[in-house]
């Protein structure tokens, strides 16, 4: 079963193109994955697989805002301290390069090619297509968006980080990552097989199956090609032509937005079921009991005497008991 669904998945867009053009999104992906998700610290400390994809691709670097908001201060100085030094290394082993890169590479998107093309499915290339013109206006606009995305979404990750679920983690700073880098090309929404993997679960939950089918489709058609067909032919209603043509940026807010709700369906959940809390019951019996007794005596002195007597007696006993017991569902 798992064979046949990493097969339908390795065909969706962003993994095909990912191979075609010799992309290592899937090293990056599965570096933070193998990171943030490992059971037990292993041979390498946490944080250390993170900083070697950093250093490779600086985008994994919002890993560490999250460890940040989440309050993971060793995690966070452990890679941050190894992608510095890698990164210093790799200046050593090629100094001009390195020059190159963070003096002037780093701060030029437009070096990757035409930002506004359909491929950029970044928040900021959705807006170059349909928001205002390139200068101040549209730079603030997306500022506020990355603000608002970041404010909302590093929320929720820390929210996942809290209640024990790594892989939901890496899905929600995956998102992240693809709606505030300047450029996100279509093959960078590898993040979004792991977010297919969270929405499933274990699979049990029809809901949860739907909506993953649902993600796997939309990763899988090339939507933002029809939609830039439809926009350049002027076909159909420009407005369904452009969320098209931005449908992997709609895709990573409707993760965000269901991952969201992922994670207050747990929460209901448990409320629901009273998981993990302590329920109480009692029960209380009485009883009541009542005895009698007669006796008679007698004795021979110097006179006769006889003597006579009886007695009755009632007694009530009531008993309580009382117990705790803990249910836990989920």
């Amino acid at each position: 079963a798992q064979g046949a669904v990493a097969g339908i998945l390795v065909h969706t867009l962003p993994l095909i193109d990912g191979f075609r053009f010799g992309q290592i999104n899937a090293v990056i992906v599965a570096l933070a994955l193998v990171d943030v998700a490992r059971r037990s610290e292993g041979r390498w400390p946490r944080g250390t697989l993170v900083a070697v994809a950093a250093a490779i691709k600086l985008t994994p670097a919002v890993f560490w805002i999250h460890w940040a908001v989440s309050r993971r201060w060793r995690v966070l100085f452990t890679s941050v301290a190894t992608a510095a030094g890698l990164t210093g290394l790799t200046a050593l082993l090629l100094p001009s390069a390195s020059a190159a890169y963070w003096t002037w590479a780093l701060f030029d998107p437009e070096r990757l090619g035409p930002n506004q093309g359909v491929a950029n499915q970044s928040m900021r290339g959705a807006l170059l297509r349909v928001g205002p013109p390139e200068g101040p206006a549209l730079t603030l606009t997306w500022l506020t968006l990355v603000l608002i995305v970041g404010a909302a979404g590093f929320a929720l990750a820390a929210r996942f980080e809290h209640r024990g679920e790594p892989v939901a983690v890496v899905a929600t700073v995956g998102m992240i990552a693809v709606l505030v880098s300047p450029v996100s090309w279509d093959h960078h929404l590898h993040w979004g097989i792991v977010v297919i993997g969270v929405l499933v679960g274990d699979g049990r939950r029809p809901a949860r199956v739907i909506s993953g089918v649902v993600g796997t489709l939309w990763l899988y058609l090339h939507l933002h090609w029809w939609g830039a067909g439809m926009v350049r032919r002027g076909d159909g209603p420009i407005v369904l032509a452009r969320l098209l043509e931005s449908s992997f940026t709609v895709f990573a807010l409707a993760a965000l937005v269901a991952l969201w709700l992922l994670s207050r369906s747990g929460a209901d959940g448990g409320r629901a079921g009273d998981a993990d809390r302590p329920g109480t019951s009692a029960a209380t019996g009485t009883g009541t009991g009542t005895g009698t007794g007669t006796g008679t005596g007698s004795g021979n002195g110097t006179g006769n005497e006889t003597g006579t007597g009886s007695g009755t007696g009632t007694g009530t006993i009531t008993g309580t008991g009382g117990g705790t017991g803990a249910r836990t569902g989920c």
